[in-house]
């Protein structure tokens, strides 16, 4: 009986390993989410994220802006649909409803396309199921400001979240995805 628990325990911890499932290079997926603004607080929202790393582009289409930290910057305490777009190194706010559009700002790293591979040096931190008994596994990237959590869905490998300490948070509809 002993040994059969060893084995187990052995075959748990070599599937639980530190190999950091990579961002699909390309996709499309609803989030939940919520956003931190130094003006509002906590604040909820959902939307739409259009990721194309091989195209050096992505898209974040915000419900509501006035929490996300670039958004709110912009229509501050307004409740704005926004849509991020990356593009080319650059950074471009977008508020249809207003018909306006900006340059965001040069922060370093804002406007940046995380790699696939990004969260490859992440350490892993535990496992969970979700509502719908989905598993998942949860990694910490812990160098730099901010700091990240990634959990990837076990089965799919698909993002379930990606929490961008302490600003923003995006919980991935696994049922949304598409390429």
């Amino acid at each position: 009986m002993a040994t059969g628990a060893i084995v187990f325990c052995i075959f748990i911890r070599e599937s639980l390993s530190d190999d950091v499932p990579p961002i699909p290079s390309v996709f499309t997926a609803d989030f939940s989410g919520s956003l931190e603004n130094p003006l509002k607080g906590s604040y909820n929202s959902s939307g739409t994220h259009y990721y194309d790393s091989e195209h050096d582009r992505q898209r974040i289409d915000i419900g509501d802006g006035a929490g996300d930290v670039f958004c709110g910057s912009i229509f501050p305490l307004r409740n704005k649909k926004c849509q991020k777009i990356y593009k080319e190194g650059k950074l471009f706010l977008n508020f249809p409803e207003e018909k306006y559009c900006c340059r965001c700002c040069k922060a370093k790293g804002a406007a940046k396309i995380y790699p696939p591979t990004f969260f490859k040096d992440a350490k892993l931190k535990g496992t969970g199921t979700d509502e719908k008994g989905n598993s998942y596994t949860i990694y910490k990237l812990d160098s730099g400001f901010p700091k990240f959590t990634y959990e990837v869905y076990n089965e799919s490998k698909l993002p379930k979240k990606i929490f961008l300490e302490p600003v923003a948070s995006y919980s991935y509809e696994l049922s949304s995805f598409k390429d």
